[in-house]
């Protein structure tokens, strides 16, 4: 199931050319980049979780950590230039959008934080499983009732200014 929802072509994706939705096209190139890179931390987690990853077992809690912290670095920053974008085309003005799409930020970090803050009390394949069903009942729900809506909202908005640019 992982695989399908992170399912991204293998080559890089070229930036489509809309100029009257610049804003908008800038965040589906940042999204589909996300997707990709959420596909990558799963499959590490997974191939960690796993055991199969090389060097000894003892080492496993830590590499887990290290994944988890790459991976909320990796979500800070992308949340952060994602809101950035957001916020300068316009969607704080439809304040209800605008706090559910940051409120569902804000909750997957938390959940990486409850994630990291159980590594010693969880076996490694636990800990694992966990975070990816975080990735992926974020990123099925996110991207469809937040990212989605915000990106249709942005292209609505924006297009009656183009036309008189």
């Amino acid at each position: 199931m992982v695989a399908a929802l992170f399912a991204a072509p293998s080559r890089p994706v070229a930036r489509q050319t809309e100029p009257e939705y610049g804003p908008v096209s800038d965040l589906e190139t940042m999204l589909a980049d996300a997707s990709r890179q959420l596909l990558a931390f799963a499959a590490k987690l997974l191939v960690l979780g796993s055991g199969r990853s090389p060097g000894p077992s003892s080492h496993l809690s830590q590499e887990l950590l290290d994944l988890l912290a790459e991976l909320v670095a990796f979500c800070d920053r992308h949340f952060q230039r994602e809101e950035q974008v957001l916020r300068e085309a316009g969607l704080r003005a439809f304040d209800r959008i605008w706090q559910a799409h940051t409120s569902a930020h804000a909750e997957l970090m938390r959940g990486f934080s409850a994630a990291a803050g159980g590594v010693d009390a969880v076996p490694p394949t636990e800990l694992a499983e966990r975070v990816v069903g975080l990735i992926e009942a974020f990123w099925s729900e996110h991207h469809v009732e937040h990212d989605r809506l915000a990106c249709d909202v942005l292209r609505r908005r924006l297009a009656p200014a183009a036309r008189f640019a």
